[in-house]
């Protein structure tokens, strides 16, 4: 019955996350200019993840804005050649000076701490972990409004959607939020209020392994407190 069936997301622990802003780690990592606009991408580099509008957007972005920078961050868990193809294209698009393919990180929240935006235009992702991580991080995003991102990602609130495939609207939003510092500096403020809200899993009466004397879970809410758990009831 449907009263008995629950819908939760991931968990997760964002507290590495929430470290002052700072530019300081990311432009002395890739060794960018100080007045750069720097957007971050981080996920595998696989045909769902959207690096490829995100690049054909960005072409765009940086023939208004020069100064415009985008991190990938990730590798492929392909062996098919898909990644030496987004190179190619970041190439083709002319987009040497301007897009860092950074590999695998062990300093995301470093990196997110001093970018200006998240963009990720993946398609039919579940619970992508990362948005979570980036909104903890205080950054607004760009994104397709497609599976779970749609969920997470709250339009003109916390983020700022479009529909998959449509590479204008990417263009467009990417330009908005790197012109407007004050509305990407809302959405990035709300974003954090977001990722911290509480997961209706954390009432035992809603799912009673929330219980904390008898839940030995380890994700869920109820039993470990620091870890943030994202989702609802349906």
């Amino acid at each position: 019955p449907s009263e008995r069936v629950h819908y939760v997301h991931n968990a997760a622990d964002l507290r590495s996350f929430d470290v002052p802003r700072s530019r300081t780690a990311l432009l002395s990592a890739f060794d960018f200019p100080t007045d750069a606009l720097v957007a971050i991408a981080a996920g595998r580099i696989d045909p769902s993840k959207g690096h490829v509008p995100l690049l054909e957007a960005f072409a765009r972005v940086v023939r208004e804005i020069p100064r415009a920078r985008l991190v990938v961050c990730g590798v492929s868990n392909t062996r098919d050649g898909f990644e030496d193809s987004v190179h190619e294209r970041s190439r083709s698009l002319g987009l040497q000076d301007h897009v860092v393919f950074a590999g695998t990180r062990s300093d995301l929240p470093a990196l997110f701490a001093g970018a200006h935006l998240f963009s990720l235009p993946t398609e039919n992702d579940p619970c992508p972990l990362v948005f979570l991580e980036a909104m903890a991080a205080g950054l607004p995003t760009v994104a397709y409004r497609s599976g779970g991102v749609a969920e997470l990602v709250a339009d003109e609130q916390t983020g700022l959607l479009v529909e998959v495939g449509d590479i204008d609207g990417l263009t467009e939003r990417l330009l908005r939020l790197f012109h407007d510092e004050t509305l990407a500096r809302r959405l990035g403020q709300a974003a954090v209020g977001s990722s911290a809200a509480p997961s209706s899993c954390r009432s035992p009466s809603r799912w009673s392994c929330c219980s904390p004397a008898a839940c030995r879970c380890g994700v869920c809410s109820g039993c470990s407190p620091s870890i943030r758990v994202f989702g609802r009831s349906t």
